[in-house]
């Protein structure tokens, strides 16, 4: 995703610049919210 996001970021408009600060913020959280689930999903796993 970085490999998309950041240039697009970089290159954007300044009115463009909020749109894709919540989407790389969304992005972030959906994988943060991955990571988390597979974490909890190990450990009730090796219980």
């Amino acid at each position: 995703m970085s490999w998309r996001l950041w240039p697009q970021r970089i290159f954007a408009l300044p009115e463009e610049r909020p749109a894709h600060r919540s989407a790389l913020r969304r992005h972030a959280l959906t994988m943060v919210g991955l990571v988390g689930t597979a974490f909890v999903l190990a450990v009730v796993g090796l219980t």
